[in-house]
């Protein structure tokens, strides 16, 4: 890796697929390492309208998704980039989920709710709306916005998550 690291550029994109990498080894620190570094190259460089990547969402999706980290490190990264763009619906996203992990749903429910708002067919979104109304005992919201998860990710993660979550919904 260090071999490659001198003949590759220092850019945004080169440390998030270096991370990228690490974490699909399960090398979580060296992974923590190469987000960071994304991100802070990217707080020195140009916007994402002109690289087209946001590091800061990138950062807050690995301390909530993998490293079980999304209140105290997610949640900083993720107002980083809802405050670079505001309506970004994955910025918002971001920022929710993270105040759900916070324990925070009802601080959580406008993001999530713009969020599916803005991009109703995000499975992700469904669910991390669903998981909030699921804390706030809005079961009606709840199976409505996993069974739509389903629905739209029939095979994928967002459908096992969301099934295993009606599971535990009461009657």
């Amino acid at each position: 890796m260090s071999a490659l690291k001198r003949i590759e550029p220092n850019t945004v994109q080169f440390h998030l697929q270096v991370a990228d990498y690490y974490a699909q080894l399960g090398a979580y620190d060296l992974a923590e390492d190469e987000y960071i570094s994304s991100f802070d190259l990217e707080k020195a460089s140009v916007p994402k309208a002109a690289t087209g990547l946001d590091a800061a969402l990138t950062v807050s999706r690995f301390y909530t998704d993998v490293r079980g980290m999304g209140c105290e490190k997610g949640l900083p990264a993720a107002r980083e980039s809802v405050g670079k763009h505001p309506s970004e619906p994955a910025s918002l996203d971001a920022v929710g989920w993270a105040l759900v992990q916070c324990n925070r749903p009802s601080d959580a429910l406008s993001s999530l709710e713009t969020a599916v708002q803005k991009a109703p067919d995000t499975a992700r979104f469904r669910y991390h709306l669903g998981k909030a109304y699921a804390l706030l005992n809005r079961t009606t919201g709840a199976r409505t916005e996993f069974a739509r998860a389903v629905d739209l990710d029939p095979t994928g993660p967002w459908e096992h998550a969301s099934l295993a979550a009606i599971a535990l919904l009461p009657p």
